[in-house]
């Protein structure tokens, strides 16, 4: 796995957790490190998604045959974050309007009614959220790009795109410069690209956002990992990267955990 620096980006109701998966959650401690398969919960809300990577169909005898998706774009946005969106739809994000492009947000789950009602609405207007089962808050980030390999490895292998850029919902993405580049680099395998942050070191502060316990990462160092808010990776990793999430021990921070240390494993 190689990871180098891009220049191309600048910065209907909730799922039920089961009762034993509830009580598996309840009795663990992420900061006493966990395997991540004993707390990520599979499956997606059942929306209709095929416009976002639509496959090969039949014509009768003659198959139809769907151009291949040159590039995926996997926005995490907040169950809230209705505006965000809104804004990204009437900017870049038009460019989902090519054939050879798809734009998704990815969202966990909301225990307010309020707005889980108002997602509905949103995709029924839309049909470009996608939603996990998860609670979406900064904890679950992990969860959200877990549940995001789980989608595309699903639901999007015939054949899958062949980039992936995962991004946030306040980044603003250079789509033309970006095509260029994978232009360039569209013969390379088992790559991410992004800003690569080199011997991050992890905060053994308790009263920081970010402490992680030896438990979680006993190292002193991090191995190489690309930052959040945004990298690209080929679609090769895909399968592998989302079997290998849920062996590794649970960390919240999905950059480092992801592109580091799930990637160097």
């Amino acid at each position: 796995l190689k990871s180098t620096t891009s220049t191309t980006t600048t910065t209907t109701s909730a799922i039920k957790v089961t009762p034993k998966k509830v009580e598996i959650i309840k009795k663990t401690d992420p900061l006493k490190g966990i395997p991540t398969k004993h707390i990520y919960e599979k499956g997606h809300l059942a929306f209709n998604q095929q416009n976002l990577c639509p496959l090969s169909t039949f014509n009768g005898l003659d198959p139809v045959v769907t151009p291949q998706i040159k590039l995926f774009i996997f926005i995490t946005s907040a169950p809230s974050h209705f505006d965000a969106r809104l804004a990204i739809r009437q900017t870049w994000g038009n460019y989902a309007n090519r054939r050879d492009i798809s734009i998704a947000y990815f969202l966990g789950q909301s225990r307010n009614q309020t707005i889980e009602d108002k997602l509905d609405n949103e995709n029924e207007l839309y049909g470009d959220l996608i939603r996990g089962n998860f609670v979406d808050s900064y904890n679950n980030l992990t969860l959200k790009t877990i549940s995001m390999l789980e989608w595309l490895d699903r639901n999007c292998n015939s054949p899958l795109p062949k980039f992936i850029l995962k991004t946030d919902d306040d980044m603003f993405i250079n789509i033309p410069k970006l095509l260029l580049f994978i232009d360039k680099h569209n013969a390379e395998k088992r790559t991410i690209y992004g800003r690569l942050a080199k011997k991050w070191k992890p905060i053994r502060n308790k009263n920081s956002k970010y402490y992680v316990s030896p438990s979680q990462f006993s190292s002193t160092v991090f191995p190489h990992f690309t930052t959040g808010p945004a990298y690209l990776l080929t679609s090769d990793l895909v399968h592998d990267l989302y079997e290998q999430c849920l062996e590794e021990t649970y960390l919240k921070l999905e950059d480092v955990f992801t592109t580091g240390i799930v990637s160097k494993s």
